[in-house]
């Protein structure tokens, strides 16, 4: 979200990504995520920002994959508790949902 040779616009941007999101493209997924979680362009929210990257790595978007897991610092607690809950209702996470980055948040990546 460049805006290679336009002014860049966030808000048109997140509105772009959601279109697509909603249509199933994961990379769109992963970006609304992290505006999500920065609030670039709409407001912060962890629990959006844990939804679409979710949604996103059940997708298999290699992207959101490697956010979660080489850039973890990046998001919240409470992102990271929403996310560790969400995997949970998906049959993935099998640990406390404590809103900590640590191993059964790591091993519910495994085989994504």
């Amino acid at each position: 979200a460049n805006g290679r040779g336009v002014p860049r616009n966030d808000e048109e941007a997140n509105r772009l990504f959601q279109e697509a999101a909603d249509a199933g493209n994961s990379l769109s997924m992963r970006n609304l995520a992290l505006s999500y979680n920065r609030g670039r362009g709409l407001p912060q929210d962890p629990a959006q920002a844990a939804y679409w990257m979710v949604q996103a790595a059940l997708a298999g978007e290699e992207r959101a994959l490697e956010d979660l897991r080489e850039r973890p610092r990046q998001f919240t607690s409470q992102f990271w508790r929403e996310f560790q809950r969400l995997m949970r209702e998906e049959g993935r996470y099998q640990g406390r949902v404590d809103g900590i980055y640590g191993p059964a948040t790591r091993a519910s990546l495994e085989g994504l």
